[in-house]
């Protein structure tokens, strides 16, 4: 600026720099633009020059031009860019709501007049068992290898995935946290499992015709995971997938076959066929959330290459009867199994369940899988 002669300029690309100023910077940013001067072609009388500005822009800048900086959009791949942008999903610290994810917005706003993403998942803060944050030099975390000889990577994984973590909430890692995570969702789909390749006498098939009120229960209630997991999974609800996952799990172990033990050990075909059924399906459903576990019971059951080369279920595959849902889940809640020590149903405190009868002294086969459920 030079006797009342002032001017601004903002560049777009190397080239136009190029033009200006006769050289091509080796960078975009300092000191590689530093150097660069040129008289001010509004100033008639040639005395004032032209330099950088001394602000820096924020380097969020950068951040929120990823998605079209990249690809070099565009100099290059514009069909591709426009064929890809916006984005389907992002994730991130929840910070970022005031840094990527808001620069993100801004700039896809101001250059496109649209959003930079659909849908996004912003999660808390891991903190070591300590309650402070992970640190490799506290060594305040337990040891992923360990975890995984000991729990199977799905532990770790179902620990993380069901954590208020990916709810925007912060998670405290701990051996005894994950360890309940096998508790909970873990043993009780591979203890079902087990039960049916111990006790069936013939390998299950897939059938929903049974009107025994529990077989009709079970098809209902796995129809109802069916539709809670896809509308969960659908708005990425990977927490609220896992709660009804583990609620699902708890309710096959702990109430269906826990009242239908006599008719497996009879043979029943219904009771086979049925827990078949809801097993092939809640494989499928948690495969996403389990991936080994599910693997290993869904080979056990249909033999087949890999659960996760199979469809998703569809909402109709499975009869629903939400009233007959409504109605023994009530009952479920008034009289859920308690062990004798009056700890609820799964403590490991070895007491026999009141009223139950013996299992037979062996079963009808060998199972068709080993009992080991550390995965991985």
């Amino acid at each position: 600026m030079a006797g009342g002669c002032a001017r601004a300029d903002v560049y777009g690309s190397l080239d136009e720099i190029e033009r200006d100023f006769g050289v091509r910077p080796t960078g975009l940013h300092r000191p590689y633009v530093d150097d660069l001067t040129r008289p001010n072609p509004d100033d008639p009388t040639g005395r004032s020059t032209m330099r950088r500005v001394p602000e820096v822009l924020d380097c969020w800048f950068e951040s929120g031009s990823m998605p079209f900086a990249q690809v070099h959009y565009p100099f290059e791949n514009r069909d591709w860019f426009e064929h890809h942008y916006p984005g389907d999903f992002i994730v991130e610290y929840n910070g970022q709501t005031r840094g990527w994810f808001y620069t993100l917005h801004v700039l896809a706003t101001a250059l496109f007049a649209r959003p930079a993403f659909r849908d996004c998942v912003a999660h808390g803060i891991v903190l070591g068992d300590d309650g402070a944050k992970m640190s490799k030099s506290r060594k305040n975390y337990p040891d992923v290898n360990e975890v995984f000889d000991r729990d199977g990577s799905d532990a770790m994984r179902w620990f993380l995935m069901s954590s208020p973590v990916l709810r925007g909430g912060n998670l405290v890692v701990t051996e005894q946290a994950i360890r309940e995570g096998v508790r909970q969702a873990v043993l009780p789909l591979w203890n079902t499992w087990h039960f049916l390749s111990l006790y069936a006498p013939r390998r299950g098939e897939f059938r929903t015709d049974s009107r025994h009120v529990l077989d009709r229960y079970a098809l209902a209630k796995t129809a109802a995971l069916v539709d809670g997991v896809t509308a969960a999974l659908d708005v990425h609800d990977i927490a609220g997938a896992c709660e009804q996952v583990r609620d699902h799990a708890e309710t096959l172990t702990n109430w269906y076959v826990r009242r239908s033990r006599e008719r497996f050990w009879a043979g029943d075909a219904d009771a086979v066929d049925t827990l078949h059924s809801v097993l092939e399906v809640t494989a499928r459903v948690a495969a996403p959330l389990l991936p080994l576990v599910t693997e290993r019971i869904w080979q056990g059951l249909t033999g087949g290459r890999s659960v996760h080369l199979a469809d998703w279920p569809a909402a109709d595959l499975l009869p629903h009867d939400d009233a007959l849902v409504a109605a023994m889940d009530r009952c479920g809640r008034s009289r859920r199994p308690r062990c004798r020590c009056g700890r609820p149903a799964g403590c490991a405190c070895g007491c026999r369940w009141p009223g139950s009868p013996s299992p037979p002294p062996t079963p009808r086969r060998s199972p068709r899988s080993p009992t080991c459920c550390a995965t991985r």
